[in-house]
């Protein structure tokens, strides 16, 4: 049996605003709506097949049930993470040389497949070798990717187009395009071989495709449709309303809506386990993932997590995986008991470096964590981390001026620091995203290019503004400079060339034809060479600047990633990410004649010629390997992983309130370093005392996510027993073993009532006397109401009353009132009681005296005798 699941992500519908999920997830033409993934089994066994978010940290991710991996798609380090689901620990790293989206999997044939919307393209990956073994050119704007593991058809979506691709998986040629409407997700149920495609816009509905002969035999009004899902076991097909908060369910049989589930705030994903009958949402904005019972079509837990995105299952297991967007983890959920019970790292680390082999210092941009470090390369300490814009991407320094350009992949612009200071003096504005930086110190030019906008950007460094927009070929992703000859050199990755740029004039004044899809290149401005990485042939290739002719192709045991030169020495040095080391080859022979063992997934690097040593950034290891090109070892390893934090806050810091109610402040935890977690608070007052004040926090356990804040609401009662007083509250906030405190301070303010002896205290007989009240603060402001009695009632008794009926205090006054007492001469003798009480809201305070009412000095007199015990 199957399920089918789709999980939303980036650019939503297009006639709707866009939504941008974070502040760090882009949304671009690079990235749209959710992905569509799938596991499992063969159709007799159980089967799972996935929709799953892309964005800034993790986005699509499948599950292969046989073979008991998990694919990632990590769209700002153009890779696929490959997980090891039996050790939760990441084994291999998929280069791809475009960000990937939506991802799929066939478990008959170990077929991955991962769509690359900036290149129109779905590339296919061999699960056993972990390479690309074929890319097929689809429609525009690509969506999700669905797999039918019995029919060995792959369906794509094609936004842009409005229409789905149908993939032949034998032969990896397109088949069939079919016309629906503005198509996001994509499911399908290989017992029925009826395919589930989502349609937004002005649409909302959800298109039913025959499989058989990929005709459209319904349409299915549904509102908001996003994510979707399929339980074959019962053909219900569950679709997430990312607006409405809900989950809708279909009856696969009549196409009828069955129920409509309420669900957390803003649900992106869904996928169904058909073994337990159990649907899972990732709530993106409530940060939590809801779990409904099919059976019941209720929700029976609610898990939290920071930013789920991403949703994935293994229902032989009952193991549930979901993507944390911004925290660039791997949470992993036992469906049995609905926690959380591991989590694997993903993604967070160098994501490119240079070098300025003048003060030897080197610049790290993180993609994840939007920071520059900046390393001495004499004691490999870490000198400062800057803050630059969104998504670091592509660095290049100035050897002359000592600036550093920084493409910033998010926030579109390119962010100049001035290496003297280590801050960023200028930003500079991108029209699309901006990704690979070169560097003409000579020229002071920087060249940038902007993947897809097919340009590359030419910017005066004297004034950091754009000189020039080079129109080069499809999907540039890299560029390198050679200072002698001025040309700059524009890997385009779709389009299998290279761009050779006149620094003179800024135009294009050759194309070198290829015959694959270039990653990187680094250029030898003394031999006038070019060396271009080739991650699909597993190659470098030679070009020789002065003819523009491939010369050569040096032969890789490892798939490519970047490349780097010293031309004092004429040795290239390429990183091999999944092999976890480096490749050195000697120029003159083009033959590898050293590998070097590095640290974990190592994706970018840089040279200091002047001291003949390379830097090696590790993406998912945080560290940087320092190599001698002389001994060709790693001399030593930087680690520039910052420990997540958080810092904790109140507001307001002081307050006070009454006994008898409570006050309240907001507890705020912000994210350092992109800790995540969930928050647990307590509160300890002092001085401790006999029915003190107590405090509370809703809600209890907030969730922190990665870059954000949790917040609490805490609030402190007192009885009417409460001693008035300032106390001091410590809040104590804790992330797992991480604790922090903040210092509040509490005033229970209450006031007090005091009565003198009446004067007289003996009352005559149609007398009368007097006594002083005094209303007093403790701290406490407001308006007190005063009700004065006698007891007990009797016929003809005695009166009283106060000179005012209520008193305004001021904290720490007292306002005097005078309480009279009055008889006539039919008043009964005897002892009364005199009482006064002051009320302020719910606090109430009551005084009494007594007095004695006798008779003239003859005995005559009153209407009887009494005496009040």
């Amino acid at each position: 049996m199957l399920v089918v699941a789709t999980i939303l992500t980036g650019g939503l519908f297009p006639s709707q605003p866009t939504l941008s999920y974070r502040s760090t997830i882009p949304v671009d033409g690079r990235i749209f709506g959710d992905q569509t993934l799938m596991n499992g089994f063969a159709a007799s066994s159980q089967n799972l097949i996935a929709t799953v978010a892309g964005g800034a940290g993790p986005g699509g991710v499948a599950v292969n049930s046989v073979t008991g991996r998990i694919y990632i798609a990590l769209q700002l380090s153009n890779t696929i993470s490959v997980v090891d689901s039996f050790s939760n620990t990441v084994i291999a790293s998929i280069p791809l040389g475009a960000s990937p989206s939506a991802i799929s999997l066939n478990p008959n044939t170990n077929l991955i497949y991962v769509t690359l919307p900036s290149l129109n393209v779905t590339s296919v990956i061999n699960g056993s070798s972990n390479t690309v073994v074929a890319t097929i050119h689809v429609g525009s704007g690509l969506r999700r990717v669905a797999v039918n593991p019995n029919t060995n058809r792959i369906y794509v979506t094609n936004g842009l187009s409005n229409t789905v691709s149908v993939i032949d998986g034998s032969s990896n040629s397109v088949v069939a395009t079919i016309q629906v409407g503005i198509p996001f997700g994509v499911a399908v149920n290989p017992a029925t071989n009826t395919v589930y495609v989502t349609n937004g816009g002005t649409l909302n509905k959800v298109t039913v495709i025959d499989g058989s002969n990929n005709s459209i035999t319904t349409t299915i009004p549904v509102g908001s449709p996003m994510a979707v899902a399929i339980n074959s076991n019962t053909n219900m097909i569950y679709v997430a309303n990312v607006y409405g908060n809900i989950l809708i369910v279909i009856n696969g049989s009549s196409n009828a809506i069955v129920a409509s589930v309420p669900v957390g705030f803003h649900p992106v994903a869904v996928a169904a386990n058909p073994n337990t009958d159990r649907i899972y949402t990732t709530d993106l904005y409530g940060n939590s993932v809801s779990v409904i019972d099919g059976s019941s079509n209720t929700v029976v837990a609610t898990v939290n997590m920071a930013d789920p995105s991403a949703v994935d299952l293994n229902s032989s297991g009952n193991t549930v995986y979901a993507t944390n967007y911004n925290s660039d983890l791997l949470s992993i959920m036992d469906g049995s008991s609905n926690t959380i019970v591991a989590t694997v790292l993903l993604g967070f680390g160098p994501s490119n470096l240079d070098i300025n082999p003048a003060t030897n210092k080197i610049y790290i941009a993180d993609i994840s964590a939007g920071k520059v470090s900046v390393i001495n390369g004499s004691s490999s300490g870490i000198i400062t981390v800057v803050g630059v814009g969104g998504g670091p991407d592509g660095i290049g320094v100035n050897n002359a001026t000592g600036r550093v350009f920084v493409a910033n992949s998010i926030s579109n612009s390119v962010s100049v620091l001035d290496g003297s200071t280590n801050s960023v003096i200028a930003t500079i504005p991108a029209s699309s995203t901006p990704q690979g930086v070169a560097v003409n110190s000579k020229t002071n030019r920087i060249y940038v290019t902007l993947p897809s906008a097919n340009k590359t950007m030419v910017i005066d460094g004297s004034t950091n503004s754009l000189l020039a927009s080079v129109t080069v070929g499809s999907d540039p992703v890299a560029v390198t400079v050679n200072p002698v000859t001025n040309k700059a050199y524009v890997m385009n990755f779709d389009a299998n060339t290279t761009s050779v740029i006149d620094g003179s004039t800024n135009t294009v004044v050759a194309t070198i034809q290829l015959g694959f899809s270039p990653a990187s290149a680094a250029v030898n401005p003394t031999t006038n060479k070019i060396y271009v990485t080739n991650p699909n042939g597993n190659a470098v290739a030679v070009i020789d600047g002065s003819t523009n002719n491939l010369t050569g192709s040096i032969s890789l045991a490892f798939a490519p990633g970047d490349v780097g030169i010293n031309p004092g020495t004429n040795k290239i040095y390429v990183t091999g990410p999944s092999a976890n080391s480096i490749s050195v080859i000697d120029g003159s022979s083009n033959n590898v004649i050293a590998t070097v063992p590095v640290g974990f997934d190592p994706t970018a690097l840089a040279v200091n010629f002047a001291t003949n040593t390379v830097f090696v950034a590790n993406f998912y290891a945080d560290t940087i390997s320092v190599i001698s090109g002389s001994t060709n070892t790693v001399t030593s390893t930087i680690n520039i992983f910052t420990p997540g934090d958080f810092v904790i806050s109140s507001s307001p810091a002081s307050f006070s309130f009454t006994v008898a109610s409570s006050g309240s402040s907001t507890v705020t935890a912000q994210s350092v370093n992109r800790l995540n977690g969930t928050l647990t608070f307590s509160a300890s007052i002092s001085p401790l005392v006999t029915n003190g004040p107590t405090a509370s926090f809703i809600p209890a356990n907030p969730v922190l996510p990665a870059g954000g804040s949790g917040a609490s609401t805490l609030t402190v009662s007192a009885t009417t027993s409460t001693p008035a007083g300032t106390y001091a509250v410590t809040v104590t906030a804790s992330v797992g073993s991480i604790k922090h405190v903040t210092a509040l301070s509490v005033t229970v303010t209450d006031f007090t009532l005091s009565l003198t002896t009446p004067s007289p205290s003996v009352i005559i007989v149609g007398g009368y006397a007097a006594a002083v009240l005094s209303v007093s603060s403790l701290g406490f402001s407001g308006s007190v109401t005063l009700v004065v009695s006698v007891s007990p009632i009797v016929t003809n008794g005695p009166t009283a009353s106060a000179s005012t009926s209520s008193v305004l205090l001021v904290s720490s006054t007292t306002v005097k009132v005078t309480i009279s007492i009055s008889t006539t001469v039919s008043v009964p003798l005897g002892s009364y009681l005199i009482s006064v009480t002051g009320s302020s809201g719910p606090v109430s305070h009551t005084v009494s005296v007594s007095v004695i009412v006798q008779g003239s000095g003859d005995g005559s007199g009153g209407g009887g005798h009494f005496f009040v015990k």
